[in-house]
């Protein structure tokens, strides 16, 4: 059995390979007429259809809401080309490079599309818009249509997962140095601003990590964006903050000089956190309405945010 386990593991990391031959085998149809398949368009239904089905039932079924086909597949497009790549360097020898540790708590006001990584994923997706254009030619010449029928719903499924994989190389801005970690904690803000005025508030908190966080307030008046300072009571902790930025009844706080005893206790609430207390995630099929509306939601919100930020 750990045999079996072993060759399991190891025929894992092939999937990259396996991966680019699907994206590329109606590509090398439609492009060069060197076909992949021995079979009709109803003949391939018959065998892919009720697969479709099995897979998305044991998907279901194993994964318990947390993953489904569209994720699944999304990953191993987003990742094919450069696992492909580092298993075939394995195979033949090739010295690896030197192992490089990602860099962490970098800012950025900017988006930026990481062609490092996106390259092959933007090529393929040529070649498969190129392909479509041609099956237009090859549909008034082509006495065999069913083949064409076939690479085409191909190429379409695949240019599907190929341009969500392109999101995902678009790395988002990071106005922060580290994650936040959502939060259910009550507390009370008291805040003194640059012209003397001071105002207590009731604090829901959002989330938050050892730097910052970010804070729903009842307030009876508007808050004016300002040069507020102050404390944070949450549980027996008095933080000292300062407010960063104020949108209608949230607001967010840089602490500042934060003891070793407050720093304890918020590692304790953030990285530390029992994982009993976080709540799972739940992820559904509306992919393209995460990967499409939110980031262009999300893209607004942080243009707003980076002003206030600014100011």
């Amino acid at each position: 059995m750990q045999k079996l386990l072993y060759i399991d593991g190891i025929n894992y990391w092939f999937f990259g390979i396996r991966k680019i031959i699907f994206l590329i085998a109606p590509l090398w149809y439609i492009l060069f007429g060197f076909s992949s398949l021995n079979a009709t368009f109803s003949q391939l239904l018959l065998i892919w259809v009720p697969m479709f089905i099995a897979t998305q039932l044991a998907f279901k079924l194993v994964g318990q809401g947390r993953q489904n086909v569209m994720l699944s597949n999304l990953y191993e497009t987003a990742t094919a080309p450069h696992i492909a790549y580092a298993i075939l360097s394995e195979l033949v020898g090739r010295k690896q490079k030197n192992f490089a540790v990602t860099r962490k708590g970098i800012n950025t006001t900017k988006s930026k599309f990481n062609f490092k990584f996106g390259w092959p994923l933007v090529l393929i997706t040529f070649l498969s818009v190129v392909s479509l254009i041609k099956v237009v030619y090859l549909m008034t010449q082509s006495t065999n249509l069913s083949s064409v029928y076939i690479n085409v719903f191909w190429i379409g499924y695949n240019l599907i997962t190929l341009v969500l994989a392109i999101f995902l190389c678009i790395e988002r801005p990071r106005l922060r140095k580290a994650e936040r970690f959502e939060s259910h904690r009550k507390g009370k803000l008291s805040l003194v601003s640059s012209k003397g005025e001071s105002v207590e508030l009731e604090a829901n908190i959002i989330d938050w990590n050892e730097s910052g966080a970010r804070i729903h307030f009842i307030s009876k008046k508007k808050l004016l964006l300002g040069n507020y300072q102050g404390k944070l009571m949450v549980d027996d902790q008095y933080l000292n903050v300062r407010v960063v930025w104020i949108a209608s009844e949230v607001l967010a706080v840089e602490f500042l000089k934060v003891s070793i005893e407050q720093f304890a206790y918020l590692v304790g609430e953030t990285y530390a956190r029992p994982s009993h207390t976080i709540e799972s995630i739940t992820y559904n099929n509306k992919l393209i309405k995460l990967l499409f509306l939110q980031f262009f939601r999300r893209r607004k919100r942080m243009s707003k945010n980076k002003k206030l930020f600014k100011r």
